[in-house]
């Protein structure tokens, strides 16, 4: 191994050739094969500045941890063996990809209570820490009702076992598939503490709708887009949580200034920005679509992308030629006016005529 890969690394938890973790470690170990990130006790990284500083460009990693551990990365990992009770991973890095992260998780499975739910002929899994502010039972229930919202919009499931891990100690969610399986880790922690209550659903949704946009079908930064318009399509994400996302996407689009067109071809550098834009600003403009759509076509388009990106990288384009072909309509105006601008939908109603309907009493 190369011996500056030393200087990344803090703590007593990290010893070298090979790698080992006490029982005692956290219920989530956290790797990237661009950054070393291992998670203490607290949830708090053990050295922050990994998350700046590169792992050697080529180096071998071996794991060994006690056998309670569970092992899910979607990354390949090229052996995985259990020995003298000992779970034993070996993973390497040869051309690192900075743009492009992938983690591996390592889940002490004796710290969580498991969950599992049939849901048409497939199995969800849910994975939620024992000692958690937040009830189990309630966790798995909200993820239930999600992933039945999305069934009945999309008309599919994209694998026969979805896994959902609760994770205690990260800020972030995922999503990848792990040997023809779903899989979706759910952070509970902010940047300030742990989620609250309110933010939980959201959270769930959009990391669960990833599972059909960015895991079954791929259409690059779209993805962010299609998955925050199916997040704020779950029932109970209305009222003033909506308002405020609306209102960001309004304001970040004036600062930003650049059309979701180019935004999914160039990215957007400032992460709150980017949540505006890319997040809440698309997903309006696809909940605007659905509105000169209606329900039936719109879905109907939402199913057909589905089928024509699983497996190959869609874009725009496509897009457009998906809800062309299912609706018969020409909607050049439409993507030209909300993609290839900067405009924002923000409509005022002028007119408002109401007929009320009166029926013969038999």
């Amino acid at each position: 191994m190369n011996s500056s890969f030393t200087q990344y690394i803090l703590g007593d938890f990290v010893k070298f050739s090979p790698i080992y973790y006490p029982e005692t470690y956290p219920s989530i170990i956290v790797f990237s094969t661009e950054w070393l990130l291992p998670i203490s006790p607290a949830g708090i990284l053990v050295n922050s500045n990994s998350l700046y500083n590169p792992i050697p460009k080529v180096y071998n990693l071996t794991l060994i941890l006690p056998s309670t551990y569970t092992v899910l990365s979607e990354y390949y990992l090229p052996k995985i063996e259990h020995k003298d009770k000992k779970l034993v991973v070996t993973f390497r890095n040869v051309k690192p990809n900075p743009t492009n992260y992938r983690f591996i998780y390592i889940y002490n499975h004796d710290l969580f209570q498991k969950t599992e739910i049939t849901i048409r002929n497939a199995k969800l899994i849910v994975y939620t820490p024992k000692k958690s502010y937040l009830d189990f039972q309630e966790l798995t229930n909200i993820t239930a009702q999600i992933v039945w919202h999305y069934i009945k919009r999309l008309s599919m499931l994209p694998y026969q076992e979805i896994h959902v891990f609760f994770n205690p100690d990260i800020i972030f969610g995922e999503e990848f598939e792990y040997f023809e399986n779903g899989i979706v880790v759910v952070g509970l922690r902010t940047h300030y503490g742990f989620l609250e209550n309110e933010d939980i659903l959201p959270t769930i949704a959009h990391e669960l709708a990833h599972l059909w946009f960015g895991s079954y079908a791929h259409l690059g930064r779209l993805d962010e887009s299609l998955t925050t318009f199916m997040e704020f399509d779950v029932d109970k994400l209305t009222g003033e949580s909506l308002k405020e996302r609306e209102k960001q996407a309004v304001r970040d689009s004036k600062r930003y200034k650049r059309t979701l067109a180019q935004v999914y071809q160039e990215g957007i550098p400032d992460p709150q920005i980017r949540l505006g834009v890319e997040y809440y600003k698309g997903a309006f403009v696809f909940r605007s679509l659905q509105f000169v759509l209606g329900n039936e076509t719109f879905f109907k388009g939402l199913r057909e992308l589905l089928r024509e990106c699983h497996n190959k990288e869609c874009n725009l384009t496509d897009v457009q030629n998906v809800f062309e072909e299912v609706s018969g309509q020409d909607l050049d105006w439409f993507f030209k006016e909300w993609f290839y601008t900067t405009k924002v939908p923000d409509y005022e109603v002028g007119n408002l005529n109401l007929v009320q309907k009166v029926e013969d009493i038999p």
